[in-house]
């Protein structure tokens, strides 16, 4: 599950963002996502990376997991429990004029020298390619937060659990769930 990979990762997240920056991570044992684990650590160490640069000095690096209520359809018959992932930082923001463009390919605010603009992309392809969706809230001066939604399979994994031993799992797909 999400707490244990967080969890086992943790040193790796507190050494990308340095001993200035303070890592905070609060998630409930019992989220459960169908994610490819190397898109899940490119998604989240890149979004660390990019906290770490935009803050000057020390700051707080939050990863918070939880369970919401999504309705496609705007009808509360249509409700459906999404997994979300909050990564925010208390850095400067990103300013209102760029929130559009940071998910395209090589766009940077960054200098040239320091970045090729690929870290938003990467993470927006590896989010969307596990079916999920990201949001951005920034303000200038108060930092900015990356909300990653992905469908919780508490029911998938009842009804893993509930299937008999002799069913012999499929060995072939390429996601692991967590």
């Amino acid at each position: 599950n999400l707490d244990n990979y967080l969890n086992d990762n943790q040193d790796i997240l507190k050494s990308l963002l340095g001993d200035n920056i303070q890592l905070t991570i609060r998630c409930p044992k019992d989220v459960n996502i169908e994610v490819d684990v190397t898109d899940f650590f490119q998604i989240i160490t890149n979004l660390a990376k990019n906290s770490r640069e935009a803050m000057t000095g020390s700051g707080h690096f939050e990863i918070e997991v939880g369970i919401a209520q999504f309705n496609q359809q705007k009808s509360s018959e249509d409700e459906n429990d999404v997994a979300y992932i909050s990564l925010k930082d208390d850095g400067p923001g990103i300013p209102k004029e760029q929130i559009d463009s940071i998910f395209n390919p090589f766009y940077s605010t960054k200098e040239a020298v320091s970045g090729v603009g690929l870290g938003l992309a990467s993470v927006y392809s590896c989010v969307t390619r596990n079916n999920g969706w990201i949001e951005v809230n920034s303000s200038e001066g108060v930092g900015t937060e990356f909300l990653l939604y992905f469908e919780n399979l508490e029911v998938f994994v009842e009804q893993q659990n509930s299937l008999s031993s002799n069913t012999s799992p499929d060995l072939g797909s390429y996601k692991v769930l967590y």
